[in-house]
């Protein structure tokens, strides 16, 4: 498992777990992961340079506003540290 993604996940669960929403964000992060591993093109778009920090973050908001704030902002950081390639991994780390 990418040590990176790790990282991300074991914040994400830290907050999670202050908050009561561990399983929540399983349910969640499960959905998450099956819509990328179905659509393969959503995390080259991401990962394109030519688009926008903006338009990227607008497009997770669109995609992915059903989700709790934790995991959206989670998403949101990905984009801008320019790490959307370890969005899986951070889906799987979260439930190891």
């Amino acid at each position: 498992m990418n040590k990176l993604a790790s990282r991300y996940a074991h914040a994400l669960y830290d907050l999670s777990e202050q908050e009561k929403l561990e399983e929540q964000h399983v349910k969640e992060l499960k959905m998450i992961q099956s819509l990328f591993e179905e659509n393969p093109g959503l995390n080259a778009l991401l990962a394109q340079s030519q688009i926008s920090k903006i338009e990227k973050k607008k497009l997770i908001d669109e995609l992915f506003g059903w989700a709790q704030l934790y995991i959206v902002n989670t998403l949101k950081l990905l984009v801008d540290k320019q790490r959307t390639q370890i969005t899986l991994d951070v889906c799987k780390a979260y439930r190891e």
